[in-house]
């Protein structure tokens, strides 16, 4: 999968791509007006697929990279130290609103992006693979 995203609608598109990514922090960096993740992605467009047919292996999750360029600045709603915090994080959703990217991690973790006409992209790294759990949402 690749996808680039540049518009408020092309980024909900991505913000879907994403749900339920797990990524840890010391896979993010900003640097040079660019932030790189690594995400381990649950693969939504290839589960919906699947559940419709009902194939048995429906679930399935891909090594995602994610490139945001024009990263002005990257803040967080708490103090966290990017560098050595060891926790996995669950992705909820992107919000993008009026140049801030928001990344909206469980456990209430923000880390937004000030940026200047942003551009985000992604690309899996290699093929899914099967997993026998999908993320479940409370409602």
């Amino acid at each position: 999968m690749k996808a680039k995203a540049v518009c408020s609608e092309e980024m909900s598109t991505a913000s879907a791509l994403l749900q339920d990514s797990l990524l840890n922090l010391t896979f993010v960096k900003h640097k040079d007006k660019k932030l790189h993740m690594l995400v381990n992605r649950f693969c939504w467009e290839i589960t919906s697929a699947a559940e419709s047919k009902k194939k048995a292996e429906a679930y399935f999750r891909s090594h995602c990279g994610v490139y945001v360029s024009n990263v002005i600045k990257l803040k967080t709603n708490r103090k966290v130290d990017l560098v050595h915090y060891s926790a996995v994080l669950s992705l909820l959703a992107i919000n993008f609103d009026r140049d801030i990217m928001k990344f909206v991690f469980s456990g209430g973790l923000e880390l937004s992006a000030h940026c200047n006409d942003p551009t985000l992209y992604l690309m899996d790294m290699h093929e899914p693979w099967p997993t026998n759990t999908k993320p479940k949402h409370k409602l």
